[in-house]
């Protein structure tokens, strides 16, 4: 049936759009299976509608780490069936989701604890050529779609305000531009129990890095090396962090802050402070 009505959506919209572009579900919620039958559902949409989509859905929610192996099995299939790399992913719902039974703990997910979390996914999926399009879930008030807020709505005093997440997205959306390049990142707690990650990119002769510490005391001092040699300086520094990953902006009080210093030194090594991240990832360096 799902074949189907693709089908019937791709003709209707091709009359008004030859030139539209589509994206068709994989199995979502995969990550708790222990079988490989959540493989024939992708696998069937790309027999059945490789040659008419551009994309395939994925859906994000939980440790990075599971989902690093279901990312690379969908893209293997995707070349074994249909012959290249041509169809990426969608991502069309990434956010943390913590104690799923216990809503006192649901505003974790845009406390700063999940404001460092949403900054390793994102970090973590700039480094997939595959991925083309994500989406956050999202913008919502109150508790009607679950606790993932940009916008949260103070029911008492009937005002709405922003979470550190929308902090966190305007940051990246206005320092983090420029093309992905290939690191390697080699240290402690940098793929299992991750608390360290970075991503960089290059903007002209400027090169910006997005660089997440999400542990709670331990500052991270990092070694930069360059192929081909080069030297960089650091001139400024964007630094999203509170005073405790459980810290959570509210209506009257905004404790999760972007704190913006000049620097002049050069990029070989670095100091990451603790419990920041996005910003201290939001680095502007030059290239001297």
């Amino acid at each position: 049936v799902y074949i189907q009505k693709c089908r019937e959506a791709i003709t209707a919209v091709r009359q008004i759009d030859p030139q539209a572009r589509f994206a068709a579900h994989g199995a979502t919620a995969i990550q708790g299976r222990k079988d490989d039958i959540w493989q024939l559902w992708h696998q069937t949409v790309l027999k059945e509608l490789g040659s008419e989509i551009d994309y395939l859905v994925y859906y994000h929610g939980v440790a990075i780490s599971r989902h690093e192996g279901i990312l690379d099995t969908i893209r293997n299939d995707i070349q074994a069936i249909t012959g290249s790399d041509r169809i990426k992913f969608y991502i069309s719902e990434q956010a943390r989701w913590f104690e799923k039974q216990d809503k006192n703990k649901w505003f974790w997910t845009h406390a700063l604890c999940g404001c460092l979390s949403t900054a390793h996914w994102i970090s973590h999926i700039l480094q997939r050529s595959d991925v083309a399009l994500m989406n956050y879930h999202c913008l919502s008030i109150g508790l009607e779609s679950g606790p993932w807020n940009m916008v949260c709505r103070d029911t008492n005093a009937q005002v709405l305000f922003t979470t550190g997440i929308a902090d966190l997205y305007k940051l990246l959306t206005r320092e983090m531009t420029g093309k992905v390049i290939q690191r390697e990142l080699q240290g402690e707690d940098t793929v299992a129990n991750l608390t360290l990650s970075l991503t960089a990119a290059r903007e002209g002769n400027r090169l910006k890095l997005l660089l997440v510490n999400s542990a709670t005391n331990q500052m991270r001092e990092m070694a930069f090396t360059f192929e081909p040699a080069q030297r960089y300086q650091i001139e400024l520094e964007w630094v999203l962090t509170a005073p405790d990953l459980n810290s959570k902006n509210t209506a009257t009080n905004k404790p999760i802050k972007v704190i913006v210093r000049n620097l002049s030194q050069d990029l070989d090594k670095y100091l990451a402070p603790p419990k920041c991240g996005g910003a201290a990832g939001g680095e502007d360096m030059k290239k001297p």
